[in-house]
C-alpha cells in the first residue's frame, strides 16, 4: 500500500514502472561490476605486484560492497521486507565477513588453501543472495570459527564475537518467514546508489581501465577478459536504454 496525502492506496502504475526500470538498470550495472570483479580476482597474478593497481582494486572492492548494500536496501524496501529483517541481515553480514577474513588470514598462515578458499565471503554474497544461501554462508563461518577459535585470538576474533553472530543467525532464522510490511520511505537510497555508481565508474575509467591497458603486452588474456567484462552492461540493457534512468557513461562501450 502507498500513502499519498495521508490516504492509503495502491502504488501508481507510473511509479511502479519507473521503479522497475530503475532497479533493472541498477541490476545490469551491478552485473557488469561483478563480472569485472570476477576477472580481477581470477587474474590477481597479473596485477598484484603493481602498487597502483592494488590500491585501485581495493577502492573498487570497497565501493562494490557499498553499492551492493545500497541496492539491497532499495530492493528490499520496495518489496516490503521487514525493516528488522534488513537490519539483522546487514549486522550479520558485517560480523560474518570480519570473522571470515580472520579465518582466511589464519588459513593462509598455515597454508590451508582449502579453508582459505572456503572463506572467500564478501558482504555482497550475504546481502545479495537468497535468504537460505545467506543463512548457509553465515552458518559455515560460525562452524569454522568454532573449530579454530583458539587460533583466531591472534586475528582479533574471540568467543564473544562468534556468540554475537550465532545470536544474529538464530534471530534471522526466526524472522525470515515473518510477514512483510510496507516501507514508506527509502531515505535517499536512490541517490546513494547513483553516487556510488559514479564513484565506481570513476575508478574503472580513471584507473583500472588504464592500468589494464598498460599491461596488455604481458597479460593479453587478462586484458581480453577484462574488457569483455566491461561490455556486459551495454549488452544487458541495450533494449531498454531509452527508458533507463542512467543513460550517460553507463558502460565501457558508452564512454567514448
Amino acid at each position: 500500500m502507498f500513502n499519498v496525502g495521508g490516504r492509503r492506496g495502491k502504488v501508481p502504475r507510473a511509479i511502479r514502472h519507473n521503479t522497475n526500470v530503475m532497479l533493472k538498470t541498477y541490476r545490469n550495472k551491478l552485473a557488469m561490476y561483478k563480472a569485472v570483479e570476477t576477472v580481477l580476482t581470477a587474474n590477481g597474478q597479473s596485477w598484484s605486484g603493481i602498487p597502483a593497481f592494488t590500491t585501485a582494486e581495493v577502492l573498487f572492492a570497497d565501493k562494490m560492497s557499498l553499492l551492493t548494500s545500497h541496492v539491497y536496501e532499495q530492493e528490499t524496501a520496495l518489496r516490503g521486507v521487514t525493516i528488522n529483517k534488513r537490519q539483522k541481515r546487514l549486522q550479520a553480514a558485517v560480523i560474518t565477513v570480519e570473522i571470515a577474513h580472520a579465518i582466511r588470514a589464519y588459513a593462509r598462515a598455515i597454508n590451508d588453501l582449502g579453508l582459505a578458499k572456503s572463506m572467500q565471503i564478501s558482504r555482497s554474497r550475504i546481502m545479495y543472495t537468497s535468504h537460505l544461501s545467506s543463512l548457509n554462508l553465515i552458518s559455515e563461518v560460525i562452524d569454522q570459527a568454532g573449530v579454530h577459535i583458539t587460533a583466531l585470538g591472534d586475528y582479533g576474533i574471540d568467543q564473544t564475537k562468534v556468540d554475537a553472530l550465532v545470536t544474529l543467525h538464530e534471530e534471522l532464522v526466526e524472522i525470515i518467514g515473518s510477514p512483510r510490511m510496507a516501507i514508506l520511505s527509502r531515505k535517499g537510497s536512490t541517490q546513494m546508489i547513483k553516487s556510488t555508481i559514479q564513484d565506481i565508474d570513476g575508478i574503472l575509467r580513471g584507473q583500472i581501465d588504464n592500468l589494464v591497458e598498460s599491461i596488455k603486452s604481458v597479460a593479453p588474456e587478462f586484458h581480453l577478459h577484462y574488457f569483455n567484462a566491461r561490455q556486459i552492461y551495454d549488452h544487458g540493457t541495450r533494449h531498454n536504454s531509452e527508458n533507463g534512468s542512467l543513460t550517460e557513461n553507463d558502460g565501457y562501450g558508452n564512454e567514448e
